[in-house]
């Protein structure tokens, strides 16, 4: 493995796709192609990239000795020793140093929701991760923060429906996680992460029955809201197939063990991708072009 390919593992270069969130707002209201709105949607992109990296720098480095016991995660380069304590706080520093000036750039308001989720994810990596059911909604706010900076940053409306989509989505997915990180660790699943022995299989598929459902139908009553009916007529509900498709792919997947990472789930399905590049698609067509 050569030094590039170290840092960007280091960095979790992969995961930045999660802050594409930053750019919801910029586009459910239509000012993707205002230049300046969507520059400032792409630096929030950019502040929470760098953030979201430093946050996981200094999280691998706490759950260096627990990831050696899981078969994926003990191959990142912390916790198989690539990585030195030195050239891990100094990354991590030089990645929250470009986020927060990013975010001071683009304002008070983006600047303080950044440090709200430095501040969380700190918690979070220190004692919050141990208290069960906590550790997944704390996970699900991460998102949220990534949709509202975005808000925040292009000045464009905010949508109470995006905030109730976004974290009930990301809870979903998050529970799905801890309920492979059950099945999957070697021995002992508490070893790995302690928050497991509070969980339990029944007790997650039941609660991913239920987050799933909300999700789904939450989309559904966006859908259906007045106020999106008046920008979009009745036309959005054509898009509800894709996400029930989505979301039950993506659960049926990771019952069968896929969902320890839940980007490379993602981006390793066929069904997952194409259904999402229909999905956008459609989105584009019918907030764009109609």
């Amino acid at each position: 493995m050569n030094q590039i390919r170290i840092l960007l593992h280091t960095l979790r270069f992969h995961q930045w796709i999660k802050n594409v969130l930053c750019l919801a707002g910029v586009f459910f209201s239509r000012h993707v192609f205002d230049t300046n709105v969507l520059m400032k949607g792409v630096l929030c992109f950019g502040a929470f990239s760098f953030a979201s990296s430093a946050v996981y720098i200094f999280n691998d480095w706490q759950d260096r000795l627990r990831d050696q016991l899981h078969p994926k995660k003990s191959k990142r380069p912390i916790a198989s020793g690539l990585v030195s304590k030195r050239y891990a706080t100094g990354l991590a520093l030089v990645c929250l140093a470009l986020g927060l000036s990013a975010g001071a750039f683009l304002g008070k308001a983006v600047l303080l929701i950044l440090a709200i989720y430095l501040i969380q994810n700190v918690l979070y990596s220190m004692y919050l991760k141990h208290v069960a059911i906590l550790d997944v909604i704390i996970v699900s706010l991460g998102f949220v923060w990534r949709a509202l900076a975005g808000v925040a940053a292009a000045n464009v409306p905010l949508s109470s429906w995006l905030v109730l989509c976004t974290f009930l989505l990301s809870l979903f997915i998050a529970l799905d996680k801890r309920r492979n990180e059950l099945t999957a660790s070697v021995g002992d699943s508490s070893k790995h992460r302690e928050v497991l022995n509070y969980y339990s299989e029944p007790f997650l598929d039941q609660v991913l029955s239920i987050t799933s459902a909300c999700a789904i139908i939450a989309y559904a009553l966006y859908c259906l809201d007045q106020a999106t009916v008046a920008k979009f007529n009745h036309h959005l509900l054509l898009t509800v197939p894709f996400v029930i498709f989505g979301v039950f792919r993506y659960l049926m997947l990771t019952q069968k063990g896929h969902g320890g990472d839940p980007i490379e789930t993602f981006l390793t399905d066929r069904s997952l991708i194409i259904t999402s590049l229909l999905w956008t698609s459609i989105l584009i067509y019918l907030i764009y072009i109609i």
